[in-house]
């Protein structure tokens, strides 16, 4: 796939249809393209040896070239046919035409054209070259009213011109139209028939599709049926999704009586009450047929954007007159294969875009209003689409990679996701076609960077809608050799080292694929496997116009891939890459780096960011603009400095788990990115925080944040030794373990697990003066994350939070004494919430702190927050609390001596 260039000239075709709608121009039936021959013919028979069969059967198609769309009749009109070598071997056949003048020079075969036979009539050259190559080209004629008029094209096209011609000069009516191609498009249906049923038999569609008969119910009466296409190779499919209109013939015209679609299967049915009264002027019921279009419910498919009768595309039945009441008609149709027929080709055309409509409404949810305007065959070899304008060239009729990109394109409108816009296409001095293998950054650098990142994101989206659709029915499709043909190029796809990067399509495309399809151990980078649905949700976001709209809304949706795809952008070259750490990194010692550039050769990335993450992929800390102005296949080198580091390591603990990655970005306008690298992991083990409890402290807490499966550690020393009580509060379930100055846990198991408030640990030891101790915090689950709060106070012995004591009720007071170095502790539940006030009335300078144990908050002297303290809120020294308290919490009630260390003395606590 790297060395196969792909071509789209869709600017080119929007370009032609922008100009004609600002100039005035309408694009009608009456467009006619004139071919003309590039030397004079010679005369005279110059026929070589017959070509065989076998070498006519894989010849390639190939237009021969017109110097006339029109002649009078018996008049020549003189063609030829170029090939791309020198030609050996040439014949020719001919039906319902004559050629003469046949002339061969090089690598052109001339001749002449004419006929006297009203009528279809075609004919083909084969020529063989002298590298063995075979071409075959059609000119196709039909002669009518005087006049042939011809096509290289197909024998439907000539056969339009000429009701055309004769249309636009007043010859023929509508209606005269309409029934000369009615009659003209049934010529290439297989085993059409109607068939009547008893008037006892009605018809139904199973639950798998099929049609099934059963009871006629009242008075309907039914027509049914199933549509088919035939391919080259003479395989039969059924047409899917396809319109089917119901009609009954009058004497003038015919009266439309119901639209329906074929379902999966092709199949069909309609239901109605047939008017069979005298009174009806029916002669005994209407005089059925159907008309069944290259159309669905989101697309119609046509000659020009202009429709009318000379343009629709459509296949009629025959009539059946007089349905009788009750019955059942049964219209199955096959469409045969026809090279030279557009109409059949049509069909082809339909069902590509069925199979991409089916996957963005059923898969996708998209619903729209807007009817996508399909024209077959379009600027001879060019497709296109833009907003509800698609052109279909003529060779792509059957080439379901072109079908469903483009229509991919119809959905990025319909999805708010096409950010190119007509006038920047039209305006700007663009180079009209562009290359899935090149960097548009470099190569529409004329038309803007925002444009060529618009275009690369459009152009990159349609193709992977392209591959994930077909993919996503492929099991009903294996038997068309065009389908999926680009499936496994984008799976093996190696990217180009000077072209890959943000701005080249294949790159996006195989990102895209990349992000959809199954795990697969071959691809060792290829973590990630969306499936349909969930790739169409995360590409699909309004709004998204570049791929750097996409890669900052898929980080913040799925950061858990943030590595994984971070592996992917860098192996496309569009994100850093080969991320290393070059030495042995500790608490002292910051990483030094070394990444890939990556970007194209024209584009590198020259701008980087060093991000850090923990292991829940939350950002902790990230660098400064680093600026570059090194080679994309370079190597960068970056030293994370001390203060850097430091800055980093502060927001871990105990053992470190940090993600390394590097965002990269192009400057320009705009600045794209960041495109973020895959990780680089390091573990640092980070000394312990150290506490201090000094002899006058009333109440010391930390609030503990942990990762899952994280813990932290506090190395506390106590100036005063005794009893300690160490707890933990808030809503998770949290575990303790103490550790004597060697490191042997001397507290810390199931029984104090969850001996403080619900699911909180609580421990008291008596500590000895000036020795340290270690207190590692974390939760009981691996699985957990979030806040804890650790608390320690110097208190008398409880093992159980529920053994603190429980204070008096309202109106009441609690009377004890404060000893030097200890604090009092109580515990306050009412059965109602309210608004509590406590205060305490001793001779000692006093301090309150009341605590909500739910809470892993920080303490505060804001009564509106959930834990509390106050000092002097009361006279004389006092302290004072006044809080909106919940029903039935026990809530804990600190009461200490401003100076725990030197002050003792009774207290009253006073409750209101």
């Amino acid at each position: 796939m790297a060395n196969v260039k792909i071509k789209y000239l869709a600017v080119y075709a929007v370009c032609i249809l922008s100009a004609c709608v600002m100039f005035g121009i309408m694009l009608s039936g009456s467009r006619q393209t004139v071919y003309v021959s590039g030397e004079e013919l010679t005369s005279g028979l110059n026929m070589t040896d017959d070509l065989d069969f076998a070498e006519k059967s894989i010849a390639e198609r190939t237009n021969a070239v017109l110097n006339k769309a029109v002649v009078s009749k018996n008049d020549k009109a003189a063609a030829e046919v170029v090939a791309d070598g020198k030609i050996v071997k040439y014949d020719y056949s001919a039906e319902g035409v004559n050629v003469s003048d046949i002339s061969q020079k090089d690598n052109k075969i001339s001749f002449k054209v004419y006929s006297n036979a009203e009528g279809l009539g075609k004919v083909t050259i084969f020529a063989k070259t002298n590298d063995g190559k075979i071409k075959e080209s059609t000119v196709y004629t039909f002669t009518m009213a005087q006049n042939t008029f011809l096509s290289n094209d197909s024998e439907d096209e000539a056969w339009y011109r000429a009701y055309l011609h004769q249309y636009e000069q007043g010859l023929i009516t509508d209606a005269e139209v309409e029934d000369a191609y009615a009659e003209f498009s049934r010529r290439d249906i297989i085993d059409e028939g109607p068939s009547a049923k008893a008037a006892s038999e009605t018809s139904a569609i199973d639950s798998d599709g099929g049609i099934r008969l059963m009871a006629a119910s009242g008075a309907s009466t039914y027509v049914k049926g199933r549509l088919t296409w035939t391919l080259a190779d003479g395989k039969i499919m059924p047409l899917k999704l396809t319109r089917v209109d119901l009609y009954d013939k009058e004497l003038i015209g015919a009266k439309h009586l119901s639209t329906a679609y074929t379902d999966i299967n092709g199949y069909y049915s309609f239901s109605f009450q047939n008017p069979d009264g005298f009174w009806d002027f029916e002669g005994g019921g209407y005089d059925v047929f159907i008309r069944f279009y290259p159309d669905s419910y989101t697309f119609e498919v046509a000659r020009d954007w202009l429709f009318n009768n000379l343009t629709y595309y459509y296949i009629e039945s025959n009539v059946t007159q007089n349905v009788s009441t009750g019955s059942t008609t049964e219209y199955n149709i096959n469409v045969g294969y026809n090279e030279g027929n557009n109409t059949n080709k049509s069909f082809y055309v339909a069902q590509g875009l069925v199979n991409a409509q089916r996957f963005a409404m059923n898969v996708g949810g998209m619903s729209s209003s807007k009817k996508l305007n399909v024209i077959y065959p379009f600027a001879n070899a060019t497709s296109f689409c833009w907003d509800s304008f698609m052109g279909i060239g003529q060779p792509a009729f059957d080439l379901w990679d072109t079908l469903t990109h483009e229509y991919g394109h119809y959905v990025e409108g319909v999805m708010g996701t096409y950010g190119v816009d007509l006038a920047t296409i039209i305006v700007q001095n663009v180079n009209m076609e562009h290359f899935a293998s090149e960097d548009h950054i470099y190569d529409k650098a004329s038309a803007g960077k925002t444009f060529a990142m618009e275009l690369t994101w459009s152009e990159g989206w349609a193709t992977a809608f392209a591959q994930i659709a077909q993919q996503y029915y492929k099991s009903e499709y294996d038997v068309l050799p065009y389908f999926g043909l680009s499936i496994t190029d984008y799976e093996e796809y190696s990217p180009d080292p000077l072209e890959s990067g943000e701005g080249q399509e294949n790159a996006i495309v195989a990102y895209l694929w990349d992000l959809y399809d199954p795990y697969s151990e071959s691809e060792g980078g290829d973590q990630i496997s969306l499936g349909a649905r969930a790739w169409w949700n995360a590409t699909t976001q309004s709004g998204t116009h570049t791929f750097m709209d996409f890669a900052v809304k898929f980080d913040a949706q799925y950061p858990q891939y943030r590595n994984a795809a971070g592996e992917r952008m860098g192996f496309f070259h569009i994100a850093p890459s080969d991320l290393t750490v070059v030495n042995a990194v500790n608490a002292t010692a910051p990483p030094i780096l070394t990444w890939k550039v990556n970007g194209s050769a024209h584009n590198p990335n020259n701008r980087f960011q060093v991000v850090f993450y923990d292991v829940n992929g939350n950002q902790k800390y990230i660098t400064a603009n680093i600026s570059s102005n090194q080679a994309n296949d370079s190597i960068y080198t970056y030293s994370v400095t001390a203060a850097q580091w430091n800055a980093v390591l502060a927001n871990f603990s105990g053992t470190a788990i940090i993600n390394i990655a590097v965002k990269g970005y192009l400057t320009g306008t705009p600045v794209s990115g960041p495109y973020i690298s895959a990780y680089k992991t390091v573990s640092v083990v980070l000394p312990s925080k150290t506490l201090t409890i000094a002899k006058n402290n009333r109440y010391t807490e930390e609030i503990v944040s942990l990762n899952a499966g994280e813990y932290k550690e506090y190395i506390v020393t106590f100036v005063a030794g005794g009893q300690k009580l160490i707890q933990t509060f808030g809503p998770k379930d949290s575990y303790l373990e103490l550790y004597d100055s060697s490191g042997v846990k001397i507290a810390g198991n199931s029984s104090t697990d969850d001996a403080g408030y619900s699911l909180n640990a609580l421990i008291t030891y008596n500590v000895s003066a000036n020795t340290p101790y270690k207190i590692k915090v974390r939760f009981y689950s691996t699985s957990q994350s979030g806040s804890t709060r650790l608390a320690i106070v110097s208190a008398a012995i409880y093992n159980q939070y529920e053994n603190i004591y429980i204070s008096p009720t309202d109106g009441s007071s609690y009377s004890a004494n404060l000893t030097v170095g200890r604090v009092e502790l109580l515990r306050y539940t009412s059965a109602t919430t309210k608004t509590l006030t406590i205060q305490t009335d001793s001779s000692v300078d006093t301090y309150l702190y009341l605590i909500d144990p739910r809470s892993a908050e920080p303490i505060s002297s804001n009564f509106s927050m959930q834990s509390v303290y106050n000092d002097d809120g009361g006279v004389n020294l006092q302290a004072k609390i006044t809080k909106t308290i919940d029903a039935n919490i026990p809530y804990l009630i600190i009461v200490a001596a401003y100076n725990p260390a030197t002050s003792s003395g009774s207290f009253i606590l006073k409750f209101s």
